[in-house]
């Protein structure tokens, strides 16, 4: 009798234990490059617990060049999902829950307006694929914008994102305003 209480605990904690591992597996690296940024107007999205769990990792910069642009009328930033024209991207590396992942699916209007999709980042020394969120379909007009390194809307030179909640249908994008 006594082997067999054993081996139930024993079994329970392997239980709890291998449930935990698998939760943690569970996790996700996104690789975030505009306002969802530290600093940046919709970072807190990101801290809010009730949209789930999101860890910073560190900075990162993508390993293919991609252009990055503002535009709309809310001056959005935007990654075309163009490899090679642009530059290569500096941005923000998050471990993710699946809860966080569905809120920023949402939240990127994925997939209408961005495409999630798996990028190489480089984050320290080391190579990682991480999501990110692309825009979907764009105006062949939005190439001739500059092409950002860097979204920062704390810069002066950089038109400052003006919060919305209509969601945009990405064929209809406007070319920013000028300053």
């Amino acid at each position: 009798m006594r082997q067999l209480v054993i081996s139930i605990v024993l079994f329970s904690f392997l239980f709890i234990n291998l449930t935990k591992m698998s939760s943690a597996s569970l996790l996700h690296r996104v690789f975030v490059y505009g306002t969802l940024k530290t600093t940046q107007p919709n970072h807190d999205i990101l801290k809010e617990a009730s949209n789930g769990i999101a860890k910073f990792i560190g900075k990162a910069v993508t390993e293919k060049a991609y252009p990055l642009v503002v535009a709309s009328s809310s001056n959005i930033p935007f990654l075309l999902p163009i490899e090679g024209k642009g530059k290569n991207i500096h941005g923000e590396v998050y471990s993710i829950d699946d809860k966080m992942l569905e809120f920023l699916d949402d939240f990127e209007s994925h997939p209408t307006l961005y495409k999630r999709q798996k990028i190489p980042v480089s984050l320290g020394d080391k190579s990682e694929l991480c999501w990110c969120y692309l825009l979907q379909k764009s105006k062949p007009e939005l190439l001739q914008l500059p092409f950002l390194e860097s979204y920062d809307n704390n810069d002066p030179q950089v038109l400052k994102y003006v919060i919305s909640e209509n969601v945009m249908d990405p064929c209809e994008i406007d070319l920013p305003k000028s300053k």
